[in-house]
């Protein structure tokens, strides 16, 4: 993450969160409404957000992000996100795999839970394409390098706990084992 850093102390968090914050207004006039969206919590509130599964098409630059979101007004979406002209930053599927798919164990009444979205930040690439950055809990953070997105959602529960999270991935050349 650029800005927001967990492991930040109080103090520092502020100055970092008002650094983003003057970043997003500065930005704010050449994002389209989806990626503002993204980046100021408008629709729905990622923070907590339980992934339900996660599609990456390399040859075809898309990605797919499916999760559980609560709306500002406390209602429970399944929000899905589909970019295009899009990568995953790092290409390491495996370890995005692995933490999507892990449930952990956790006190109290509530039994395991799957992986969800900590924090999220939304930047601008060099060349000229969105960036996503997702930090996950409890460990591993990513970034979709996206050109486009549109945002699909549809009302629903509260996401039962102890779900696992899946990833597809559609490599960029034919994996062929001996």
């Amino acid at each position: 993450m650029r800005w927001l850093d967990p492991d930040l102390d109080d103090g520092e968090w502020a100055n970092r969160l008002a650094e983003y914050s003057a970043h997003l207004d500065a930005m704010s006039p050449a994002l389209p409404a989806e990626v503002l969206d993204l980046a100021r919590n408008g629709r729905f509130d990622f923070h907590d957000a339980q992934f339900v599964e996660a599609e990456v098409d390399v040859p075809a630059e898309k990605v797919r992000l499916v999760a559980d979101a609560v709306t500002p007004q406390g209602e429970w979406h399944r929000l899905t996100l589909h970019f295009e002209g899009a990568t995953v930053v790092p290409e390491n599927y495996q370890k995005l795999a692995f933490a999507l798919g892990a449930l952990y164990r956790t006190t109290g009444r509530f039994g395991s839970t799957g992986t969800v979205i900590h924090y999220q930040e939304v930047d601008r690439a060099p060349d000229g394409r969105f960036i996503l950055r997702l930090r996950l809990w409890p460990f591993h953070e990513f970034e979709v390098w996206f050109r486009r997105v549109a945002s699909t959602d549809v009302p629903g529960d509260r996401p039962a706990r102890g779900r696992k999270a899946t990833l597809r991935v559609t490599p960029s050349r034919d994996i062929r084992t001996r």
